[in-house]
């Protein structure tokens, strides 16, 4: 009789549980206009670090900060530090193609307080004033290019 008891218990559950309709979890759908880039941001501590890796990761992108003060911010934005200095560069780029598979932009801070972004995809290099790190998230886009290259209308 307990044998019979539990099937029944169960087929009614399993009855119910078919019977009623699923709720369904929407999920937070991200739509990006960005493709994922592996990025190199390489940096010592600069005010425009904090706000171009945010809005790098926000955007999609994996993102590596070369910087030996850097495992905070790596943290709180979901990164990769590598604490080396800039002499190392060549060790961290190595891992980063070992673990990504490619490295496919370098983000790196100029003694002149300028941004310069090389996308090693297609050789571009372009440079941005330090004081708009937005601009970082801009120039990563694949179709920076075209827009880097418009003539102003005359």
């Amino acid at each position: 009789m307990a044998d019979n008891y539990l099937e029944k218990k169960m087929e009614e559950h399993l009855s119910r549980q078919s019977a009623t309709p699923r709720r369904s979890h929407a999920t937070k759908s991200t739509f990006s206009f960005f493709p994922c880039r592996n990025i190199l941001v390489v940096a010592q501590g600069e005010e425009w670090e904090t706000e171009a890796v945010t809005m790098l990761r926000a955007a999609g992108h994996r993102v590596a900060l070369l910087n030996p003060t850097g495992m905070a911010l790596a943290q709180a934005t979901g990164s990769r530090c590598y604490p080396f200095s800039r002499e190392r560069l060549s060790d961290a780029v190595t891992d980063i193609r070992s673990r990504w598979g490619s490295l496919d932009i370098i983000v790196k801070a100029s003694p002149d307080n300028t941004i310069s972004i090389v996308n090693l995809l297609d050789g571009i290099t372009a440079t941005v004033d330090a004081a708009q790190p937005s601009a970082v998230l801009l120039l990563t886009h694949p179709s920076a290019r075209s827009i880097r290259d418009l003539q102003p209308l005359t």
